[in-house]
């Protein structure tokens, strides 16, 4: 058990240093060839641990998973594509596969299970510090996520998202202490020097959920109507006010265009249908027109809309709007291209609902155990899962691929699902 463990923790720590080392000079192909060696090291030692004690390897979702590399796997020989880049595609689904099937074998304690979430906890506050580091010696931009990467900048959403609604599940569901708060403060910081306008709408609405999963399906409250509207007032209240805020101090949502300008609620509406549905021009722009163009475009008897240009189609390309591959099919640059966009591009519409089929079935495996009576810790590992399956499936199928093509979030992604399958018998 003990060089499983160590497998898995320095899959984390590369992970969640990606982008620092190659903020450093590190070519990034080493930290991600050392990801895929060391999960496919802990696949080994894991299969040989289980084996071992007489008990059998499950390989869970076995055919999800080998139905979506089927189709993968078409689409790379149909368009003759380049292996190592198909590979970079494919291999973020492989390792968070193998870290799934592993964390589900394992049969962990929760002794060993809080471990592993003290690690994560210390690398959520490295990304912290690195973002108040980043503040001072670089002043905010989208690029220099944390520690988890150099560009991607959609991740200053996503992953502020994630630790959000981890510190806040652990306050309500495991440990009522007040510091949780000033971390949520911290994530939100890190967001704001990342200078994502998506964060100031998006947050109001994952908050907004959490509370009405938790006091659904957690809550020993037996909330009337009276505390309901209080709690929906509240909410709205929150919601406003920071809406409020980050208009003004967003140059971008305020028509002086200065931080700290006027609230236009008319200015903010016409900038974000522009920003994210421009279909007027040559080449689409915005995440709302890539989704319209690519529909648009679909021929159910092209087997190109079927199986994709090839996985390795947007792979490794500099992004210049206008110039990338993505104009031939109809777009201005990579900000159109969200994940459901780039994997209808990449493996068509087969095997891109392949893929949807496989993390849909692991959110209502997961989901389905909702309202189960059980204790804290197990309510804790449920909830985080549920919400972290719906900050995916918002990333996915409206804002970005991030939360697919990240490391970091991939590999905790994967490894909460897999503990909270087996600790709550969800298969």
């Amino acid at each position: 058990m003990g060089n499983i463990l160590k497998a898995v923790y320095l899959i984390l720590i590369i992970s969640f240093l990606y982008g620092f080392l190659a903020l450093i000079g590190v070519p990034t192909v080493i930290p991600k060839l050392s990801i895929t060696f060391l999960s496919l090291v802990l696949l080994h030692f894991s299969y040989e641990y289980i084996e071992g004690i007489n008990k059998k390897f499950k390989f869970i979702f076995l055919n999800h998973f080998l139905i979506y590399s089927l189709f993968v796997l078409i689409s790379l020989l149909q368009n003759s594509s380049d292996l190592l880049k198909s590979f970079s595609f494919y291999h973020y689904t492989l390792i968070g596969y193998i870290l799934l099937i592993v964390f589900y074998n394992l049969n962990l304690s929760n002794k060993n299970i809080i471990v592993i979430f003290n690690l994560i906890e210390k690398l959520f506050l490295l990304q912290i510090i690195f973002s108040i580091f980043k503040f001072f010696f670089f002043g905010p931009k989208e690029s220099v996520i944390g520690t988890i990467a150099l560009t991607s900048g959609n991740l200053n959403t996503i992953f502020p998202m994630i630790g959000i609604v981890y510190y806040l599940s652990k306050y309500y569901l495991i440990n009522k202490n007040k510091n949780l708060f000033l971390l949520i403060i911290g994530m939100v910081f890190m967001a704001f020097v990342g200078e994502k306008r998506a964060f100031i709408f998006v947050l109001p609405i994952t908050v907004s959920l959490f509370y009405y999963l938790y006091y659904k399906y957690y809550s020993n409250l037996n909330l009337n109507f009276r505390s309901k509207f209080i709690i929906t007032i509240s909410i709205i209240i929150f919601s406003s006010i920071f809406i409020y805020f980050g208009s003004i101090y967003n140059p971008t949502l305020n028509p002086e265009n200065i931080q700290g300008g006027s609230f236009d609620i008319g200015f903010v509406i016409s900038y974000l249908f522009k920003y994210n549905l421009n279909i007027t021009d040559p080449l689409a722009s915005g995440r709302f027109a890539g989704i319209y163009i690519i529909f648009s475009q679909f021929d159910l008897f092209d087997y190109k809309y079927l199986f994709g240009s090839g996985p390795d189609t947007l792979i490794g390309f500099v992004d210049i709007p206008g110039y990338s591959p993505l104009r031939e099919f109809g777009l201005l640059s990579s900000l159109s291209a969200n994940g459901i966009v780039s994997y209808l591009i990449s493996i068509g519409l087969i095997g891109t609902f392949s893929f949807v089929i496989f993390y849909s079935t692991l959110f209502f495996r997961v989901f389905k155990k909702i309202n189960t009576k059980t204790d804290d810790f197990k309510k804790f590992l449920i909830f985080i899962s549920v919400m972290f399956l719906f900050i995916f499936l918002f990333d996915f199928l409206i804002y970005s691929k991030g939360f697919i093509n990240n490391h970091a979030i991939s590999s905790l992604f994967f490894i909460t699902i897999g503990i909270t399958i087996k600790k709550n018998n969800c298969v």
